[in-house]
């Protein structure tokens, strides 16, 4: 095939390799070879440095992974200034007029036809439908539009410029970022197809380094931080400063134990949750697969977190996966406070479709049998202190 008519798939990563094995196998037919570019970007290149991880590459098993996915790939690192800049970067380095851009944490089910008639169709842009998946059968459904959300992944080079192709991404960016839109007549609307967004379903490290990146991104593009230091900021210098000025063992609690960690993310209210069907028992299981790795890892997390004291910010929850103690008969919560510090206790039971809070159950593990179809229980801990910003709690279970 000449360059008309290949396919580079482009993948934007920087250790998130967790759930790629399965990303690529479902991409491997779409793509001819691969772009991969690594690196963070600047503003969140000093927090990983704070934490001794190198910002301009990934240390863990990307290049592996990559090299037994049998597509050749070309290889591309350094720190970004930021999304834009990274992404732009990605797509100069593209030979093809074609692109599909990949995610680490999206499986790939593409209509062959309707992509065919895209690529053929002059249009720039075509967009696959992106239901979130939060269990193994439960994604979110957009309310206004009943409809899953869509996001671009294909590509045509040929018929716009990359800037504007790049402006007009899923991407959220401080206004001083977003430029000129692809035109609407040029953006296919019908999708091509579906992924599996597993999001949710990362293990290993990447939860907490996933926390991370979206909590500094909504600071960010806020501009404004509001933990133990609290003010505005008009650049991503001052805004680094102001956070290395932070208390820094709170700050990485505060990532670690995020409800996004926890794979528990709040429900929007533009959000329903609703019954995934799966069309192949394949991406069922591959589905499935993503979906129990990530409950064991929570409970390894939990498990690793408990009888160890914890600073976290005074406000702001914390949230752990306690399903694995509740299924071996724990049934209290022990919580070992700092002299003036009060807690709130919220259960989350989480049955799929539905969720329900429990607050009135104290440190006592909630009567689950009173709810159909439990599947996790997610305990929110909320620390209060009189007269300090950060206070230091230790949970345990009996």
């Amino acid at each position: 095939m000449t360059g008309l008519t290949r396919t580079t798939g482009v993948l934007i990563i920087h250790n998130d390799s967790s759930l790629l094995e399965e990303t690529l196998k479902s991409a491997g037919h779409l793509v001819d070879s691969l772009v991969v570019v690594d690196g963070a970007y600047e503003w969140v290149a000093p927090f990983c440095e704070m934490n001794g991880e190198a910002s301009d590459k990934s240390t863990d098993d990307l290049l592996a992974i990559l090299d037994a996915s049998g597509l050749p790939y070309t290889y591309h690192t350094g720190v970004w200034q930021n999304e834009t800049h990274k992404r732009q970067a990605s797509l100069e380095f593209v030979k093809t007029e074609r692109v599909m851009l990949i995610d680490s944490d999206e499986i790939y089910n593409v209509d062959d036809a309707k992509l065919q008639a895209f690529w053929a169709s002059g249009k720039v842009m075509a967009s696959l439908k992106a239901p979130l998946f939060l269990h193994d059968d439960v994604v979110t459904w957009h309310t206004a539009s009943a409809a899953y959300p869509l996001k671009p992944v294909f590509l045509n080079l040929a018929g716009q410029d990359i800037e504007t192709v790049v402006a007009s991404l899923w991407l959220l960016l401080p206004d001083s970022e977003k430029g000129t839109i692809v035109a609407r007549s040029l953006i296919e609307r019908a999708p091509l197809g579906i992924f599996y967004h597993l999001s949710m379903f990362r293990t290993q490290n990447n939860p907490y380094r996933r926390s991370r990146f979206y909590n500094l991104l909504s600071m960010r593009v806020a501009k404004k931080i509001g933990l133990d230091v609290n003010q505005t900021f008009s650049s991503d210098a001052e805004f680094t400063d102001l956070v290395r000025t932070s208390n820094r063992t709170a700050l990485n609690n505060m990532f670690n134990l995020h409800r996004l960690a926890a794979a528990f993310p709040q429900k929007k209210d533009n959000q329903d949750l609703v019954q995934f069907e799966f069309d192949s028992p394949s991406h069922r299981a591959v589905v499935g697969k993503a979906y129990g790795e990530m409950l064991d890892d929570q409970a390894a997390r939990t498990e690793a977190l408990m009888g160890q004291p914890l600073e976290v910010f005074c406000g702001r929850g914390i949230f752990m996966d306690v399903t694995a103690l509740a299924n071996v008969g724990k049934t209290t919560l022990g919580l070992d406070l700092e002299a003036d510090t009060k807690a709130r206790i919220v259960w989350n039971v989480d049955c799929g479709l539905e969720r329900y809070s429990v607050t009135d159950s104290g440190a006592d593990f909630p009567d689950l049998s009173q709810f159909s179809g439990v599947k996790r229980l997610i305990i929110e801990v909320t620390a209060r202190h009189p007269s300090q910003q950060t206070t230091t709690l230790t949970l345990t279970a009996q």
